[in-house]
Order: structure tokens, then sequence, then C-alpha cells
């Protein structure tokens, strides 16, 4: 029970004790390793969170499936992943979610047509030094996983909660 206390008070003291800072603008396509790599110009610093909002544009991982921000329709299931030049996945969190084939998963609360998205982990926040790159992908893309049938670029801004030293 103590640990419980004390992590709701250690989330409640980080939610406000951080701002969201503008990292770019990302369209990705779903095919053909259509990521987009962006740069980190910020402050050296954890970031407790990364928030994707919806800006233009789809994405299917199938020509008979419905357009999505985030996955291959409107259901819950969603594929932007966020990873390092190694492709090593950073969000979502791999220790939060767990994935599926191709890099498929589920977030409580959005689904492909969610206006964002927003990775948390502040339990295991990420390092970034000014000029550290990120890759956002489309899953499948990503693991170059029956991609041959995806179609569509969707186009989103990225944002960064940035924790307070």
């Amino acid at each position: 029970m103590l640990l419980k206390v004390l992590l709701f008070f250690f989330f409640v003291h980080v939610a406000h004790s951080g701002i969201w800072h503008y990292v770019g603008h990302a369209c990705i396509g779903a095919k053909g390793n259509s990521y987009k790599e962006l740069v980190y110009k910020g402050p050296n610093v954890f970031v407790g969170a990364v928030k994707l909002v919806h800006t233009s544009g789809y994405v299917s991982c199938r020509s008979s499936s419905r357009n999505s921000y985030w996955g291959c329709d409107s259901s819950k299931v969603l594929a932007i992943t966020i990873t390092d030049t190694s492709d090593r996945v950073l969000y979502p969190s791999p220790h939060l979610i767990k994935r599926g084939g191709a890099g498929w998963y589920e977030m409580p609360g959005y689904n492909g047509v969610s206006p964002e998205l927003i990775f948390r982990d502040f339990c295991e926040p990420q390092y970034f030094k000014k000029g550290r790159k990120l890759r956002v992908w489309y899953g499948e893309d990503l693991h170059g996983h029956t991609e041959h049938d995806n179609h569509g670029k969707s186009c989103m801004h990225v944002y960064f909660y940035l924790l307070a030293h």
C-alpha cells in the first residue's frame, strides 16, 4: 500500500513539473521504409511522454480497410512506433505495452482515429540530449511485414513532455 501511495504522489508531482516541447512535424507512409527522422533540438532532459497530434492524411494496412491515423482502421489496434536510429523501440514503451506481430498493439483509451496519441513512461523516462535523432514508423513498415497492400500517409505534430530537473 505504501508503494502505491508513493507512486501516486510521484506521478502527481511529475504531471505538474514538466512542459510539452514541440519536436517537429512528421509525415509517414505505410510501406517502403517511409519513416520520418526527427532531430531533438531542446535541452538535455528526461522525457516522460511523447504526444502525437494528427494533422492530416491517413494510413491503412490493406486496400479493403478503412483509413486510420494510427493503425489499419478505426479499431483499437494501433501501429505507430517511435524508435532510435538503430530502430530500437522507444515508444510505446516495451515495458508497458505488449506488442503483437508486426508491431501491432493496443493502448487503453485510444483507437485508429483518435485525434492524438500519448505514449507515457514516467517510471523509465528516456534521456534525450540535444541532437539525438528519433524515427516515427508505421509498424508493418518497420518490421517489413505484409506491407505490399498498405497505403496512405499520415502527418502529425510530435511533442515531448520534458521533466523538470
